[in-house]
């Protein structure tokens, strides 16, 4: 068993250090791991965000660099998503690699698909909300509605003012509230979007926590109330890199065996025990990651 590092704590903290300024340090566990796991979020940590969600695109240079490090000797590399796992596979073009989509509740890995228990019942909810909100949201220019199987989200971004953003966000609540207090869903925040996502505390953490637990793994058993992965992580050093509150439940589920990094501004409280402050940074890291293994 490779020697665990240090426990770190999973509480947010804004005085996370910059990932390439720790690289000799992290350079280390990385050449030493037997295996290394490294999970990447898809928009604004790969991909560029954009004013609409339907042009995101994964630039080439990212794309051979993300094969290059698939090909590596014990090492494995998943793109991590709230996108659907057929947006998500259309958008990289590669096959070699792993997909966690939905926050986790699509998996597929070497071929095999994996989707959470409850997935039917999940869908027939948000077909639901989806209508009523399709219904509700239509009046408001540039706010836009993205049906996900299990969620959804609505985006704001190319709303024209701020009048129209708060105006279709007081639709939205009307909508969802009695969704929400009947347990039904929850609503997460991301970067100028609602999303709604089924009532079971579920997240992209669970679905790294499904990877690293090993064949038969339930991340309801191996993910505490804290969010921590409390699994054998069987040799693996993993990484995880993303941008958005949404990711916070990955920096969670790995930071005790891990690495992670929280890319974009200083000031926002994170879980990830590092920083990154763009998308070039993270091209540059994972090149020196490639360059080390």
């Amino acid at each position: 068993m490779m020697p665990m590092s240090p426990k770190r704590t999973s509480a947010k903290s804004d005085r996370a250090a910059n990932l390439l300024a720790a690289w000799p340090e992290v350079r280390e566990r990385i050449a030493g791991a037997p295996k290394l796991f490294i999970g990447l979020d898809f928009d604004g940590t790969l991909s560029p965000i954009v004013q609409h969600f339907a042009d995101a695109r994964l630039p080439g240079e990212t794309k051979g660099l993300i094969a290059r490090l698939g090909k590596l000797p014990g090492v494995e590399v998943a793109i991590v998503s709230g996108r659907a796992l057929d947006d998500l596979k259309s958008r990289v073009g590669l096959r070699d690699i792993t997909y966690i989509a939905t926050h986790g509740f699509d998996i597929e890995r070497r071929g095999r698909l994996w989707h959470h228990p409850r997935a039917a019942e999940f869908k027939r909810v948000t077909a639901q909300v989806a209508k009523e909100l399709a219904r509700e949201l239509a009046p408001f220019n540039g706010v836009n509605l993205e049906p996900k199987g299990y969620t959804l989200a609505v985006h704001y971004r190319q709303a024209p003012d701020a009048k129209t953003v708060a105006m279709a966000k007081r639709a939205f609540e009307r909508v969802v509230s009695p969704w929400r207090e009947a347990g039904e869903v929850r609503v997460t925040l991301g970067k100028r979007l609602l999303e709604v996502r089924p009532g079971e505390p579920w997240g992209k953490g669970h679905g790294l926590a499904m990877l690293l637990g090993g064949p038969g793994a339930d991340a309801r058993k191996i993910v505490d109330t804290s969010g921590a992965f409390t699994g054998d992580a069987k040799d693996v050093l993993a990484l995880y890199i993303g941008d958005d509150e949404t990711d916070e439940d990955g920096f969670k589920a790995i930071r005790r065996i891990g690495i992670t990094a929280r890319v974009g501004g200083t000031t926002v409280p994170t879980a990830a025990e590092y920083r990154l402050a763009s998308i070039a940074e993270v091209r540059q890291f994972l090149e020196l990651v490639a360059g080390t293994r």
